[in-house]
């Protein structure tokens, strides 16, 4: 039961069931069927990217020192360079993008990630470690953030175009809720103890 109105004292039983908007298969486009699927491989390409080329970093640089007894400056101005290469290629991410496609990019960055963590395995030089770097560099540019969000951006925009924005269901709801929203009856609140 709610009051149509605040004040007024004639009751009148509402309706505040609510429904989520319903919408046939047939009618989402295509993109939004893929958006979740091409969340998840963003998710994971960004778990193990981050895990090889961004943090693991600081287990390679204590792994080749207790290896070789390199010191630790030598082995750690190899991943200054890993890094300011690394950001440099990611500013050529979407022109890599726009010439091979999205999936092919990031088969390429998970593949040479993986080639960069294997090499690091196996350097026995300190000039292989600069090389095994420059290569891992290419692979955190194919599974970075440039790469995700590349990837991901233009299947956002598609959906927002057709309507499927995220938490729409969610703001529908709220809606709903404002629009049922029952007044409290004025011998409910002069009833609650003062304080």
């Amino acid at each position: 039961m709610c009051r149509s109105k605040p004040g007024n004292d004639e009751t009148e039983t509402k309706d505040i069931s609510w429904t989520p908007p319903t919408t046939s298969s047939s009618t989402k486009p295509r993109s939004a069927t893929t958006a979740g699927a091409s969340s998840l491989v963003c998710f994971l390409l960004a778990t193990f990217g981050w895990a090889f080329g961004f943090y693991g970093q600081s287990v390679y640089v204590a792994e080749l020192q207790r290896l070789h007894g390199w010191p630790a400056s030598l082995i750690s101005s190899g991943t200054t360079f890993f890094y300011l290469f690394g950001a440099a290629l990611v500013a050529f991410v979407s022109e890599a993008i726009k010439g091979v496609r999205p999936r092919n990019c990031m088969i390429a960055g998970i593949c040479t990630m993986a080639v960069a963590a294997i090499s690091i395995g196996q350097v026995r030089e300190p000039w292989q470690l600069y090389l095994a770097n420059a290569v891992l560099a290419f692979g955190w540019a194919g599974t970075s953030l440039g790469m995700i969000t590349n990837t991901l951006g233009p299947l956002v925009r598609q959906e927002a175009r057709h309507g499927d924005q995220p938490g729409a269901e969610r703001r529908e709801l709220w809606r709903h809720r404002r629009r049922a929203a029952c007044w409290w009856p004025r011998s409910a609140i002069s009833a609650s103890p003062a304080r």
